[in-house]
């Protein structure tokens, strides 16, 4: 049962709080909740740790505010939820725009994070899209004769057949670059059209004058202090070894980073990848607690 913790201002944020042991939160991203990640609570929770899950402002059964939500607002307010519910030391989980929330969480209060796990975002690292060679920069046009724009010699068998089955579906939305399978191609079109709805309700907000200059910026090439673990999907090209991976991992803004590229899998790596995802997890995991 999702709890609620009310913010100053009234609006209401939901969250969910299992287990004991080692706290793990669990940031979904920009149009998501915390069901996108169903599949690593149980092994979390059997794992021995504590899972929190997270929804975001304006998303899930959380509040809209009056202002437009921030990084660090968000930040703010997912530290104020585990103040209530007495974590004082976590790891932190959060995927696309979601890892942009946990890094102004580690900027804000780095003596309390443990570690953190970034899943497919750029604010850590991943993958670009000229990564892929696709001859299909994101955003171009693409017409009937252009379809095939986004095949890469480095697609396995499958992979080609999905391209073929989802290669209209995919230009409708400009990013024939992504990876083809049916269920990110579901997730995408579904992701585009929830984009537009948030983008639409963000408009009707202001900016928070308090926090307008408020969002802390990473200093140096290595800022990050504590462990981290990156997964960047290689959308069916880039595999773990390859000069893009190599070079991913080159730039990780962490001493102790640790690089997972998986190839097949899109944007939803830890659903698409689920076993992969939660095996190298629960390493990373391990290894946390013999360091403590």
């Amino acid at each position: 049962m999702m709890k609620t913790f009310v913010r100053s201002d009234g609006v209401r944020l939901r969250y969910l709080d299992h287990g004991q042991g080692m706290a793990i939160v669990l940031m979904p991203g920009a149009g998501g909740t915390h069901d996108v990640y169903d599949r690593q609570v149980d092994v979390l929770l059997e794992a021995g740790c504590r899972v929190i899950l997270l929804d975001r402002e304006g998303r899930g059964q959380c509040d809209w505010g009056k202002y437009r939500f921030t990084n660090v607002g968000q930040a703010r307010d997912a530290w104020a939820i585990l103040d209530t519910i007495g974590i004082n030391k976590a790891v932190l989980v959060g995927r696309s725009s979601g890892a942009f929330a946990i890094q102004q969480m580690y900027l804000a209060q780095p003596d309390r994070v443990i570690a953190l796990v970034s899943i497919d975002s750029a604010s850590f690292g991943k993958f670009s899209p000229r990564d892929f060679r696709s001859g299909c920069e994101p955003g171009a046009e693409v017409n009937s004769d252009g379809l095939d724009a986004g095949l890469d010699s480095r697609f396995d068998s499958q992979t080609i057949q999905d391209y073929h089955r989802n290669k209209a579906s995919l230009a409708t939305i400009n990013v024939l670059w992504e990876y083809p399978s049916d269920y990110n191609t579901k997730m995408r079109l579904a992701w585009f059209e929830q984009l537009e709805n948030l983008n639409k309700e963000l408009d009707f907000r202001p900016e928070n004058p308090a926090e307008v200059n408020a969002e802390k910026k990473p200093l140096g090439d290595k800022w990050c202090n504590v462990p981290l673990l990156v997964f960047a999907a290689g959308r069916g090209r880039v595999g773990p070894g390859d000069p893009e991976s190599n070079a991913l991992a080159r730039r990780l803004p962490s001493d102790q980073a640790i690089l997972v590229t998986v190839k097949n899998s899109g944007h939803w790596v830890n659903v698409e990848a689920a076993d992969q995802f939660n095996r190298e997890l629960l390493n990373f995991l391990g290894s946390l607690k013999e360091l403590s």
